[in-house]
């Protein structure tokens, strides 16, 4: 391997801008029955080239999140800030609007770009691609690429109070 081909922080040629995709599918059951319906968790960060950001997550029953706001980048760190909503099946854990700040790494090695949350590696999979949320909560996603910064512009209005 050539030192250009190993992960370099701060090295990360070019622009950021684009989706960033996470995914897991794990079976429900212990036995892994072929008829029970798999266990699908997936995370979708759009960078715009304008410096906003949408992050949305979904967990197959259990959870829709929501985030959005500005991102700043100094080589291979970003820094994120905006607001985040959480709608899940325990209703004492749903949060609207919350600050939201985070700071992570962008990475390049080879050919794969891909962002690190955590400990879930968010691989970088093309200019202009959306990722469509299906079923209960898809009133709460904009629903196309072009959609992206009219709902982050939205999703950043201030919240009325009632």
């Amino acid at each position: 391997m050539t030192a250009s081909s190993h992960k370099t922080a701060g090295t990360f040629p070019g622009s950021v801008s684009g989706t960033y995709l996470y995914v897991s599918v794990r079976s429900r059951s212990v036995a892994n029955e072929f008829d029970s319906p798999p266990e699908i968790r997936y995370s979708v960060l759009y960078l715009l080239p304008k410096g906003h950001f949408a992050w949305f997550n979904y967990w197959s029953g259990y959870s829709y999140g929501r985030c959005a706001g500005m991102f700043t980048r100094n080589g291979a760190d970003l820094h994120f800030l905006g607001r985040e909503s959480l709608l899940c099946d325990t209703p004492a854990q749903n949060y609207s609007h919350q600050p939201f700040e985070r700071q992570v790494k962008i990475l390049q090695e080879e050919r794969r770009r891909f962002i690190m949350l955590g400990e879930t590696e968010h691989l970088y999979i093309g200019w202009g691609v959306h990722i469509p949320f299906r079923g209960l909560a898809t009133e709460l996603f904009p629903h196309s690429w072009d959609e992206l910064q009219g709902w982050i512009d939205e999703f950043l209005k201030p919240v009325p109070v009632k």
